[in-house]
């Protein structure tokens, strides 16, 4: 699927802007050859290697520090101990070590032919593994440091302003490192839980520039959906709605799953906390008949799917891209701005699906432009002529918009959103594509005339 393909699905996806942000990730799902694979399958065994070997020297030196320990001196021993942990906290080793392995094993998976999406649901499993060595690295970098700087035999009194927090006011240096241990593992365990979560989350966003195929399965079937990379034009978009209304209820899911297990963690208990809530929730239950007819209305629009993510509807006054639907809101990417508006609105208000029409297929697309002139400001001059020569291009009918969609201060680029609709011709999606970059090109010269073009292009101004 080409880029201006996914443009025109999901007007999120920005093709400079995302493969900015993913950075190294980019290139890691590149096409590798036979040479360099070779390379990777022999680093990436020798990098698994060398921590397996490290992993079982560091289980090997417990017994002898600890024995150490007791002859030589706490401080003395597990002092360096805390600076050595320190300086490999501080120089991100495991997470250095971690992307090394990481970029090696893409390489090697993607040679083999595993699916992108799912190469990088494997690439996401070892960064979760990654946050769990962290975990455990900083929990025994602390039970060091604690055995190193608090004296066994010593004590301590809690002050009176705080022994609401204790039963006892008097705690022995053993106590107190109990005490440390206990709340770190829990505070480290909450973190651990969390990181889960993300990365169930994480697996159902895949990155743009990773490649879906309609016809790997269900779960990539899945995916498009929810990255609104499904063409609304033919039939592969009549079950987006059920795919919706599964992701919600996994959310939902995942969220009460997670959720109970952080409580357990610090002792607290979800149905304690629902019933004390229930109370309120009882309070408030004569207020909350738009929150029900939302939430009915948003089950509704999942089973009966009249849009999906990345089609473009007008409803009422409302005129945009769909960027998000949950169970009471869906998000709805206009001119303007994003809007949130009520299910309750959409589901009883007559809606119109431009992007399932076939004959006029609207598009959003995304010029990155900077001044060809440094300091020349003729903004309004080049929205001015840019909405023109979209307004009377031959290629274009119905609704057309031009509107600034941000700068960046550091690059210089401005943002020109270009919303039009063409004809569009489902039998031949190659001359669409040719007619849609054909508009653009027309587009960006009428922005050029006024003084705006990609960057590296040199006027000359004598």
């Amino acid at each position: 699927m080409s880029s201006l393909d996914d443009e025109r699905l999901n007007p999120n996806f920005s093709t400079i802007d995302s493969f900015d942000d993913a950075g190294e990730d980019l290139h890691m799902y590149d096409k590798p050859t036979t040479r360099q694979v070779q390379i990777a399958a022999v680093q990436l065994a020798g990098a698994i290697a060398v921590l397996a070997l490290a992993a079982i020297g560091a289980i090997e030196l417990i017994d002898p520090i600890q024995n150490a320990a007791y002859k030589i001196g706490e401080v003395a021993v597990y002092g360096p101990c805390t600076v050595v942990g320190l300086a490999i906290l501080k120089t991100d080793i495991i997470g250095k070590v971690s992307q090394f392995i990481k970029a090696r094993l893409a390489k090697v998976l993607i040679y083999v032919k595993v699916v992108e999406w799912q190469v990088d649901v494997i690439v996401g499993a070892f960064t979760l593994v990654e946050d769990i060595v962290r975990a455990a690295f900083i929990y025994t970098l602390i039970y060091v440091f604690t055995e190193a700087v608090i004296p066994d035999d010593s004590e301590y009194y809690i002050p009176r302003c705080l022994q609401f927090l204790a039963k006892r006011r008097e705690f022995t240096g053993t106590q107190v490192e109990q005490i440390i241990h206990d709340v770190t593992g829990r505070l480290l365990n909450a973190y651990l839980c969390l990181e889960i979560y993300r990365f169930f989350l994480r697996i159902k966003t895949p990155k743009p520039f990773i490649h879906l195929n309609y016809d790997d399965g269900f779960l990539s079937r899945y995916l498009m959906t929810l990255t609104g990379r499904l063409d609304g034009t033919k039939g592969t978009i009549q079950y987006a709605g059920v795919y919706f209304l599964i992701d919600r209820i996994i959310n939902l899911a995942l969220m009460v799953v997670f959720t109970s297990q952080i409580l357990s963690i610090f002792g607290l208990s979800l149905k304690g906390i629902a019933a004390v809530a229930s109370v309120g929730a009882l309070a408030v239950s004569f207020a909350a008949r738009p929150l029900v007819e939302n939430l009915i209305s948003g089950f509704i629009i999942f089973l009966n799917n009249p849009f999906t993510v990345g089609e473009h509807i007008t409803a009422g006054h409302v005129h945009g891209y769909v960027s998000k639907i949950d169970w009471l809101v869906t998000t709805v990417k206009t001119a303007q701005g994003s809007e949130l508006v009520p299910n309750h609105d959409l589901a009883n208000k007559a809606l119109i699906n431009e992007s399932r029409l076939g004959r006029n297929v609207a598009a959003v697309q995304s010029l990155h432009l900077c001044p060809i002139i440094p300091g020349e400001d003729r903004l309004k001059e080049a929205l001015e002529s840019m909405d023109s020569t979209l307004h009377k291009h031959p290629l274009v009918e119905g609704h057309t918009a031009v509107w600034m969609n941000g700068t960046n201060a550091t690059s210089g680029l401005f943002t020109f959103s270009v919303e039009f609709a063409i004809k569009d011709r489902p039998d031949d999606r190659e001359e669409t594509l040719k007619l849609r970059s054909k508009v653009l090109s027309d587009v960006y010269a009428a922005a050029q005339k006024c003084g705006y073009a990609v960057r590296g292009t040199v006027q000359d101004t004598k």
